[in-house]
């Protein structure tokens, strides 16, 4: 492959020995060398981490970055870490200083996950992390892994929580190309994950703009604004029906309203039964009343469909619904309704409708109204097309490193 993209493919070839000397489908076309395999513990050392006692403070709050598996994400490098050991700290528990370029892979909980530290460093028993030997680039090491998530799932255990070990780390085998082709792979990788960086940069400024707009309309006092208690423009919506053609069957998330056959990928029909549910029409606000917290509120923009009865849904007037989506559905809103909870256990403290009814709103003219949903609707526009653009760039991602390692 060029660097203007330019793609050429090879065969897979086996030695006369039957030993396989593999080939990825995609090759940038000044290589042809064979790619050879090898054990992960044959080009990487693999190093796990510890945690110093917590209850002596003399071991934390150094200058030591000591990294956890959640403060990995989905980009490329990790900078600091959240908390710090002393040189004591490090001295005494198992956890090693880990030199800059070393890949931290999550070996327990959520598996495979990866970064690369820039500077020395070191990490909690929760990674098997990878530093290169000789003749390996770290970038395409990192890439690499990225291929091999599946495997290192496969190869955990426990019965509390799934761990891969070091020694199975270690017995992997992954195909490795001469070095100037990992350099050259990795720099072209390198180049989708800056893009992607800079559009999730953009998505975070379209979002902290949006929420700052957000709070000079919905919590700044503007004249000729009048205060509606919701029960007097929202009326719950008590109607049910069994599972039929008329109604799509839909479930409630963060995400909004979701056909459940696109969420489940099966037919909702399967089981009809004689479970009633509840119907929902377009424009309708809904909620979960024990998930609120969660920000499990949304408008329905679907139309007519039925959903689980735990699901509240709140035919709208005399207002624009729109508006009250925008109004109701954000976080500082949504704690403040958080007061009238009710529970035994945090998992099932809920809002009931008669309590959400009770919370009072600021409502400018209806022309006023249209003007912002109109205004919020073209951010929320910029803020799709830019999370399209990510979703395509990840998907391509996704194809070369299926593509160009074996």
């Amino acid at each position: 492959m060029s660097d203007n993209n330019n793609v050429s493919t090879k065969k897979q070839d086996i030695n006369d020995d039957n030993q396989q000397k593999l080939v990825p489908k995609l090759r940038f076309p000044e290589f042809t060398d064979e790619w050879n395999e090898f054990k992960i513990g044959e080009i990487c050392d693999v190093v796990g981490g510890g945690t110093p006692k917590t209850d002596d403070n003399s071991y934390w709050d150094g200058d030591i970055d000591w990294y956890t598996p959640s403060e990995l994400s989905e980009h490329k490098y990790v900078y600091e870490s959240k908390r710090k050991i002393t040189k004591k700290g490090l001295d005494n528990c198992s956890a090693k200083l880990l030199p800059p370029k070393t890949i931290l892979l999550s070996s327990r909980a959520t598996i495979g996950e990866t970064g690369i530290i820039l500077k020395e460093s070191t990490t909690n028993q929760g990674f098997q992390s990878l530093i290169a030997k000789r003749n390996l680039n770290y970038q395409f090491l990192y890439y690499l892994i990225d291929t091999i998530k599946k495997e290192l799932i496969i190869r955990a255990s426990g019965s509390t929580f799934l761990e891969i070990s070091k020694n199975e780390i270690k017995k992997i085998k992954v195909n490795i190309p001469l070095k100037n082709e990992q350099i050259k792979i990795a720099k072209f990788i390198s180049l989708i994950d800056q893009k992607i960086d800079l559009l999730e940069k953009k998505k975070k400024l379209l979002n902290k703009f949006k929420k700052g707009v957000e709070f000079i309309i919905f919590e700044k006092k503007i004249d000729k604004e009048k205060n509606i208690i919701l029960k007097d423009i929202l009326h719950e919506r008590k109607e049910y029906s069994y599972k039929n053609e008329e109604y799509p069957h839909v479930t409630l998330s963060k995400e909004g309203i979701v056909k459940k056959t696109e969420k489940y990928d099966r037919d909702f029909l399967v089981k009809r039964g004689n479970k009633k549910y509840k119907v929902t029409y377009l424009n309708d606000i809904c909620y979960n009343p024990a998930n609120l917290k969660f920000g499990v509120i949304t408008i329905n923009k679907i139309g007519s469909v039925i959903f689980s009865p735990i699901y509240i849904t709140f035919e709208v007037n005399n207002i624009n619904p729109d508006y009250l989506a925008y109004y109701i559905c954000r976080k500082n809103f949504i704690n403040k309704l958080r007061k009238y909870e009710e529970g035994t256990v945090y998992e099932r403290m809920a809002v009931k409708p008669k309590d959400f009814l009770k919370a009072e709103i600021k409502v400018p003219s209806i022309k006023k109204q249209e003007y912002i949903v109109n205004f919020l609707n073209k951010i929320d526009k910029n803020i799709s097309i830019n999370e399209n653009k990510i979703n395509k760039i990840l998907k391509f991602k996704k194809f070369l490193l299926q593509k160009m390692f074996i």
